[in-house]
C-alpha cells in the first residue's frame, strides 16, 4: 500500500511537473505589456510561423509574427522567437502627425514566459530630428482589458 502510494505521488508529481513545463514553452496569444512606470504599454499578439528548429544540443526554436499596438494608436508589426523560455520580439510602428512630421518606433525586448518577467528597448526617430533611445526599461504583464488606446 505505502509503495503504491508513493509510486502514485511520484507520478502525479511528475505529471504536474511536465505539464508546468508545457504551458511555459510558448509566449501568450496576446501580451499586454506595461513599459516601466510610465504609462505607456503595448499590445502584442502572437501567431506561431512554421515549425521549431532543433539546433545543437537538442535545443528548440520556436518563430512568431508579431503584431499589435502601443498605448497612442501606434500600430505595430515584427517577429520574434522563443528560446530557452525567452520570446524575443522586435516590432516597429510609423505615425503620421500631419504631413510634414512622422516618427518611427522601433522596439525590442525579451519576455520569460515562464518567470513572468522582461525589459524593452526602443528607438524613436521623429523625422529630421535627432534619434530618442530609452534601453533596458522593465516590462510587466497587465490585463489587457483595463487598457484604452487613444487614435489621434
Amino acid at each position: 500500500m505505502g509503495k503504491a502510494l508513493i509510486t502514485i505521488l511520484i507520478v502525479v508529481f511528475l505529471l504536474c511537473v511536465s505539464v508546468a513545463a508545457m504551458a511555459a514553452s510558448k509566449p501568450p496569444k496576446t501580451l499586454c505589456l506595461q513599459i516601466g512606470a510610465l504609462s505607456e504599454y503595448i499590445i502584442l499578439s502572437t501567431k506561431p510561423t512554421g515549425n521549431k528548429v532543433t539546433l545543437a544540443g537538442n535545443n528548440k526554436i520556436a518563430f512568431y509574427l508579431v503584431q499589435g499596438e502601443a498605448t497612442f494608436g501606434l500600430p505595430l508589426i515584427g517577429t520574434g522567437h522563443l528560446y530557452d523560455n525567452t520570446f524575443h520580439f522586435s516590432v516597429s510602428g510609423s505615425t503620421i502627425a500631419s504631413t510634414s512630421h512622422h516618427n518611427t518606433y522601433f522596439f525590442e525586448g525579451m519576455w520569460d514566459v515562464s518567470l513572468l518577467t522582461g525589459s524593452i528597448s526602443w528607438t524613436v526617430q521623429p523625422g529630421q530630428d535627432a534619434v530618442q533611445e530609452f534601453l533596458n526599461i522593465p516590462i510587466t504583464q497587465v490585463d489587457c482589458s483595463t487598457l484604452t488606446i487613444t487614435h489621434e
